[in-house]
């Protein structure tokens, strides 16, 4: 007797217990909004909050911008000593090297125009 006890709290459990996770399911979906897309929860924030999330928005777009910036400034930075190291390996004695450094040096910033006070100082433009 006691064991049908057993089998018959057990099937009743079962049974009400898939009816309260149904209500308190039914009350979290009335409480959330219908459009969970990220457009649709910025339509639906206040003032202050939608502030805040295009602010983020531009932070992420200055970051992500100053960031491939110098991503493309490590590659030609890069590139340039990959080369200067191969013309270090090619040179056959330091001054040897000094000159072929010197001449790519020169080659490279050919067009930049330099400070007459510190030649390895670009000079200030004049924007009159």
């Amino acid at each position: 007797m006691k064991r049908w006890c057993t089998i018959w709290a057990a099937v009743l459990g079962f049974v009400a217990v898939p009816a309260m996770a149904q209500d308190t399911m039914t009350f979290v979906r009335g409480s959330l909004p219908r459009d969970l897309s990220p457009w649709g929860m910025f339509l639906t924030a206040n003032e202050v909050v939608q502030a805040v999330m295009i602010g983020l928005v531009l932070a992420s777009v200055i970051t992500w911008t100053v960031g491939v910036a110098k991503a493309i400034e490590l590659m030609s930075l890069k590139r340039r000593l990959r080369g200067a190291l191969t013309t270090l390996d090619g040179a056959r004695s330091s001054v040897e090297a000094e000159k072929r450094l010197a001449k790519i040096a020169r080659r490279q910033s050919s067009s930049v125009p330099r400070s007459p006070r510190n030649p390895c100082l670009p000079t200030a433009r004049r924007t009159d």
